[in-house]
């Protein structure tokens, strides 16, 4: 069977709920079978027990190209706090409200996420490749997560 591969903030995730990502990797591939798209959608078990066990609100895992992808939305008063979301292995996107002079964005390249915000402790591990600011007053960084098979 080939490797299958997923970043160390699902995997954390994961962890702490009590799931494994074997199980989820299974439940995807009843999908495909059924030819269904395979993503875990909100509202399914899997991502209801990490929201009660961990308190991290997992909107979708994704399967592609044997990786497991990741989108998380955090919210807090009914408005987004953050967001994670994981495209592909080399497209990785963090975004939060904020706004951060160009100097101190410029400076945060190649260090952890944690020197600016600290999500979950996974989250908190990635690598930062750049800081984009959107005229909406939000803060987008692309980040780089460890990524593990399994």
């Amino acid at each position: 069977m080939p490797k299958s591969y997923l970043s160390d903030p699902l995997d954390d995730l994961l962890q702490r709920s009590g799931l494994s990502a074997a199980k989820i990797d299974m439940s995807l591939e009843r999908l495909a079978r059924l030819w269904q798209p395979t993503v875990l959608k909100p509202g399914h078990p899997y991502l209801r027990q990490i929201q009660q066990r961990t308190g991290v609100n997992v909107v979708g895992i994704a399967r592609r190209y044997r990786r497991l992808l990741v989108e998380i939305e955090q919210l807090e008063d009914a408005k987004l706090r953050w967001r994670y979301h994981e495209r592909s292995r080399s497209d990785c996107v963090f975004a939060c409200a904020g706004q951060i002079p160009h100097t101190l964005g410029d400076a945060l390249r190649g260090r952890p996420l944690r020197a600016l915000i600290i999500p979950t402790p996974a989250l908190g591990e990635m690598t930062i490749d750049t800081v984009l600011h959107d005229p909406d007053g939000r803060l987008d960084l692309r980040v780089t997560p460890q990524w593990r098979q399994f």
